[in-house]
């Protein structure tokens, strides 16, 4: 067995990798640095007024759509809608029910963030609209191609946080901390890679959401880039980080954790650090990040 004896202190990112969005630095392939180093665009400016544009979807993958924009001939993503997906007439839509190829008709703040691919945290309704086809996604297809390779087995998940605020869905990604992980590589060899990590209280690094309301509590959805088989979660108040424990961790506070269509943590509260261990069929990995109003 290979043991790498890895110190992580709360390596992170956001949306999905590598970039600043509530703050952090994430550090996973270079497709996902790709994807999340970027920062807010100076074109949207101070104009929070909604804008409507029109798109083709191409493709879901880690609880992320990748969209490409029918003006411009990019392709941006934003996490999968959960209530604010629409048909044609105005009613509800599963997103299972969306096909490449499918027009969307696109609404929100204007705010796309400066990355490749370009990020739009900040839609407020997505509507299909007839006309598109698959040949329409198909134009796509060759940058697409570029920005979703064939996975890597080695690659350890990455956990996307998924909650609402004022008028707009947010994503951010949770900080990745210890795990143990098993793969068969390319030449067909087992291999078991052990990444250690402190107590999350003494991460020096933790990705950061801000539940933007009165009451300091927000859903969140937990968006893996793997489906777990389980989910655990625990807190400890944000005041405790940075204390010398002497070697007496404190336990913290088990914290519900459902599942059906997915993972969630219902009423996530501000003033918490919390810590979600997952359980893969490849092994095992802890997640961290804070909660703030």
């Amino acid at each position: 067995m290979k043991k790498e004896n890895v110190v992580i202190f709360g390596v992170t990112g956001v949306v999905f990798a590598a970039a600043l969005i509530g703050g952090g630095i994430y550090m996973k392939t270079e497709r996902d640095q790709r994807l999340y180093a970027g920062t807010a665009s100076a074109e949207a400016g101070s104009d929070l007024a909604e804008k409507v544009q029109k798109a083709v979807f191409l493709a879901e993958d880690s609880g992320v759509w990748y969209l490409g924009d029918l003006e411009h001939g990019t392709i941006y993503v934003t996490h999968t809608p959960s209530d604010t997906l629409y048909d044609e007439n105005g009613s509800a839509l599963d997103p299972s029910e969306i096909k490449k190829g499918d027009f969307l008709q696109v609404e929100g703040d204007g705010i796309m963030l400066e990355s490749y691919p370009g990020q739009y945290p900040g839609i407020s309704r997505i509507s299909r609209i007839s006309g598109g086809t698959e040949a329409d996604a198909e134009k796509f297809e060759e940058e697409l191609s570029e920005i979703l390779p064939e996975k890597d087995p080695s690659e350890i998940p990455f956990l996307n946080l998924c909650y609402t605020q004022p008028n707009a869905q947010v994503t951010t990604m949770a900080t990745q901390g210890g795990y143990t992980w098993s793969y068969t590589d390319e030449n067909g060899n087992g291999q078991s890679v052990v990444a250690d990590s402190p107590f999350i209280l003494e991460w020096s690094e933790l990705n950061d959401l801000n539940t933007a309301n009165d009451e300091g509590k927000t859903d969140l959805e937990l968006v893996f880039s793997q489906e777990p088989e389980s989910v655990t979660a625990k807190k400890w108040p944000t005041a405790d980080r940075g204390k010398d424990f002497d070697g007496n961790i404190p336990k913290g506070e088990s914290v519900s954790v459902e599942h059906a269509k997915s993972w969630t943590i219902p009423e996530a509260e501000a003033g918490y650090i919390y810590e979600v261990d997952a359980v893969f069929e490849n092994g095992t990995v802890t997640y961290g990040f804070e909660v703030k109003k």
